[in-house]
């Protein structure tokens, strides 16, 4: 087992990784055209997504929010997404899905100031950052 793996395999070493290796990508990667730090998606057969041609860069990541987000009526709806990184994923449900708000919540600092300040908080400008989204207290996602 390589030494990544077993650091990997030891709960508290891996989030303490994953705490600082987030910010620091986050930092490295402060442009505005990286919206998504998903693996992005593909179906058999592909779906026929309509996408603005700004979006188009990003179809592989947008699909995959696409393939979760379809499975229920989010349009009028309060909707939560937890480890929303840069945001590129709010901005795209609430665009084409009209949800009545959007709550992004992450741990990172960094990514929740980069996902305020760009093209994601156009839409529905609340990013909120949290030490762990198991403690939020009722009520938290209301804007």
């Amino acid at each position: 087992m390589s030494l990544l793996k077993r650091l990997f395999s030891i709960g508290p070493i891996r989030k303490k990784i994953w705490q600082l290796w987030y910010p620091y990508l986050t930092k490295r990667l402060r442009r505005e055209d990286v919206c998504f730090l998903n693996y992005a998606f593909q179906t058999e057969p592909s779906v026929d997504l309509d996408l603005l041609p700004d979006d188009e860069v990003n179809r592989g990541c947008i699909q995959l929010y696409h393939h979760l987000a379809s499975k229920t009526e989010l349009a009028g709806k309060a909707v939560p997404e937890v480890s929303c990184g840069p945001g590129g994923g709010a901005s795209w449900i609430a665009r084409s899905m009209q949800s009545a708000s959007y709550t992004g919540l992450d741990l990172n600092p960094t990514g929740i100031d980069f996902a305020s300040s760009g093209t994601s908080s156009k839409v529905f400008p609340l990013f909120r950052e949290t030490p762990s989204v198991c403690r939020l207290p009722m009520g938290f996602l209301m804007p």
